[in-house]
């Protein structure tokens, strides 16, 4: 018979779970990336021919598209998708305090106007309790 395994629940964060210094801006580059990687591969374009879209070098669209993002900033991720003629949205909204009685962030959430949206990313903001979205259009 075999032992049980344990087995320890994530934080939705993998980068928190292994101890990134900056979580949740790791989690943010990473999904951006994932949008611009995902664009180039519809678009069937090469490294060198994204290279010029970018205004990158070659070997800097190579080190984007395997993952290593070290040296790319989040603005220079949102300038990427835009010169592959992608908008990017933050909005950044109050989050309601857990356990609170008060129905304010549901009247809010029904009063905004919807957006036509790709996909939206998350990034908290521990100081404040709000939530930033960035939707990728």
């Amino acid at each position: 018979m075999s032992k049980p395994k344990k087995v320890t629940a994530g934080s939705g964060n993998v980068f928190a779970d292994l101890g990134f210094a900056n979580p949740e801006e790791e989690l943010l580059k990473a999904k951006l990336v994932r949008e611009i990687r995902g664009i180039l591969k519809r678009r069937k374009l090469t490294q060198t021919k994204a290279a010029v879209i970018l205004g990158l070098k070659q070997p800097d669209v190579s080190a984007l598209v395997t993952g290593r993002v070290g040296k790319f900033s989040i603005d220079r991720l949102v300038r990427c998708l835009h010169r592959l003629d992608y908008k990017v949205d933050v909005v950044v909204r109050h989050k309601p305090r857990r356990g609170s009685s008060s129905d304010g962030g549901s009247r809010m959430a029904q009063s905004a106007r919807p957006l036509k949206k790709r996909q939206a990313l998350a990034m908290p903001d521990k100081t404040t309790r709000s939530k930033t979205t960035i939707k990728v259009i």
